[in-house]
């Protein structure tokens, strides 16, 4: 427990504020001590699935060790519902689609269906001024030739080029991965996060680009890290989101959110969860 809390600290943006505060007051400009940059929240929604399927039920029940009360096949879209609450707040996020052919995808691992189901929402998206990226499976994080494969599925379908990326499963290799991304005109990688815990993973809540073109967001909660790993109660959750999110308040940070489209379903309850997550944001001038 002491090791996971190490990393609700945003230490590398706590040094900087240190360093610029020392460096004010010895050039006596004691008007920037203690200023911070206005904190920024992205809300965004990995879709992973579109209906309920064997591999998606069988990927639950290694988490969690019960097997699923999911009828298959049915209907985890929820992206419409989103919206709505989102709506409410006057806030939008971003929605990732996986766009992975069968020979580039890991089965029971990678999403499974093909993007061109969600075609109709896209649209709806789009039409609602709402951001949408690529969700490349895992080959796409290790493979030039399995991310440009994606991509150009992805523009077959979309007729568009995405710029935006979150790798499922946040499988990353570093500079192998960002030099994949940059070759292939990527801008903005929101990737860097823990899979089973919140926090921040390189102890920092800043931007960062490892090369010219590329930008790396962090993201530090996640719904799966609760419901598949540390196995909370849903009305405990928000106790352990509120001290990340002032912890990004007090030094000026900027980090994405990341629920996935599925949660919003009844079987996972997360709606509620949800709802007053964007309450709290809002209370805290972050939406």
């Amino acid at each position: 427990k002491h090791e996971k809390e190490f990393y609700h600290y945003a230490l590398v943006n706590r040094y900087i504020l240190f360093i610029r505060d020392f460096a004010a007051y010895k050039f006596k400009k004691e008007h920037l001590i203690g200023k911070i940059n206005k904190p920024k929240i992205l809300l965004t929604h990995d879709v992973d699935a579109n209906k309920v399927t064997f591999g998606l039920k069988l990927r639950q029940f290694f988490h969690n060790q019960k097997w699923p009360k999911l009828p298959l096949g049915e209907d985890l879209n929820c992206i419409e519902e989103i919206v709505k609450i989102e709506n409410k707040f006057n806030t939008k996020s971003i929605f990732f689609f996986n766009a992975s052919k069968r020979y580039f995808s890991i089965p029971l691992v990678d999403p499974s269906y093909k993007i061109s189901e969600f075609i109709q929402s896209i649209l709806f998206l789009k039409d609602n001024g709402i951001k949408y990226g690529l969700h490349p499976g895992i080959l796409s994080s290790i493979f030039e030739k399995a991310l440009r494969s994606e991509i150009n599925n992805f523009r077959y379908v979309i007729k568009e080029h995405p710029t935006l990326v979150r790798n499922h499963w946040l499988s990353n290799f570093k500079e192998r991965t960002w030099k994949i991304q940059e070759n292939l005109n990527v801008k903005i990688d929101y990737s860097t996060g823990f899979n089973n815990i919140p926090g921040f993973r390189n102890l920092s809540l800043i931007e960062y680009t490892p090369y010219e073109k590329l930008k790396l967001v962090p993201m530090i909660i996640m719904d799966g890290q609760f419901h598949n790993y540390i196995k909370e109660d849903k009305e405990n959750i928000m106790y352990q989101i509120t001290p990340i999110i002032d912890e990004l308040v007090n030094v000026g940070g900027i980090a994405s959110i990341n629920f996935h489209q599925r949660f919003f379903h009844s079987y996972y309850g997360y709606k509620s969860l949800y709802e007053d997550l964007l309450q709290y944001l809002n209370e805290k001038d972050l939406l």
